[in-house]
């Protein structure tokens, strides 16, 4: 998101211009035509900048809390801001490249720390990626400091699906009775309390699908699939801790990819840590690609 300022006691917020006005509603979540509405900007800024935003837009949900801020000229949608509200509170955005430097992007960004601070978070993660180096440059000057990097790969669902080795997965979709087996998977994979896995777990929606692998009788890992506007994504792949090491990470991962190309998925992404080597070696092998890098840079409140 880059650099762009104000605030109106009422929650809504209006700065006039000499050419335009533009004004930054709070929201919970999007509708289906606000949801349209941001993925076009965003295909605009990313074929602009060569950028693969990390957006992850929220559906309208009338009892949450504001977690989705737009920024409007007129009737035009000119800006978006998000927060990922988890363990860590992820914010990340965007401002139509025609409208930049006129302090829409600071606006959008106060808004959403501002809604932060509300809670018990004493910093959020704002995400950028190494395409966008002003961006970076602004967090920096702000004071934000690096916390941890991502990569975001993705592959192509070309051809004939690769023969797994070793046996052939199950894949079960997860219903409440493996609720337990999931947070015990999760929560030994991923830095996160096992109450925030819980709560989102508790969370998921009808573009998500938790899938539980099986070989024989053997549950060896959980990954969740989320449909997004672009592409199929890949989310908590993880291997049981006791099962590393023996293979079962590429057959799962070949299970899950024939299970999306019967589904006429033609791209799937995911993401992962570059110290990660092991994960980063297998989903190399699988066919997936460094697309980009991922900064989380660290704001105080």
């Amino acid at each position: 998101m880059r650099p762009c300022a104000g605030l109106r006691a009422d929650g809504a917020f209006r700065q006039s211009l000499a050419v335009t006005e533009w004004r930054i509603d709070a929201r919970s979540g999007l509708t289906p035509a606000q949801y349209r509405d941001v993925v076009r900007l965003q295909t605009e800024c990313e074929t602009s900048e060569g950028l693969d935003l990390k957006l992850e837009l929220a559906r309208a949900n009338a009892i949450s809390s504001p977690d989705t801020f737009l920024a409007f000229s007129a009737a035009q949608l000119v800006g978006y801001c998000g927060i990922k509200d988890g363990h860590e509170a992820e914010v990340c955005g965007m401002v139509d490249p025609a409208e930049r430097r006129r302090g829409i992007g600071t606006s959008l960004l106060e808004r959403a720390l501002e809604a932060v601070a509300g809670g018990d978070k004493t910093s959020v993660l704002v995400i950028c990626e190494d395409a966008s180096p002003v961006a970076l440059e602004w967090m920096r000057r702000r004071g934000a400091t690096q916390d941890q990097s991502e990569l975001r790969m993705v592959l192509k669902l070309e051809g004939s699906p690769s023969s797994p080795v070793g046996a052939t997965p199950r894949l079960k979709r997860a219903t409440g009775g493996d609720r337990a087996e999931l947070v015990r998977l999760l929560s030994d994979g991923f830095p996160e309390a096992e109450a925030f896995i819980q709560k989102r777990l508790a969370k998921q929606h009808a573009e998500e699908e938790t899938l539980m692998t099986y070989e024989g009788e053997t549950l060896v890992g959980t990954t969740r699939l989320e449909t997004t506007a672009r592409r199929t994504m890949i989310y908590g792949f993880v291997i049981d801790r006791a099962l590393r090491g023996q293979g079962h990470g590429g057959s799962m991962m070949q299970a899950i990819l024939g299970r999306l190309r019967d589904r006429g998925v033609t791209e799937v992404g995911l993401e992962v840590e570059p110290e990660n080597v092991a994960a980063v070696r297998l989903y190399r092998r699988c066919g997936f690609r460094v697309v980009t890098t991922y900064r989380y840079m660290r704001l105080a409140l």
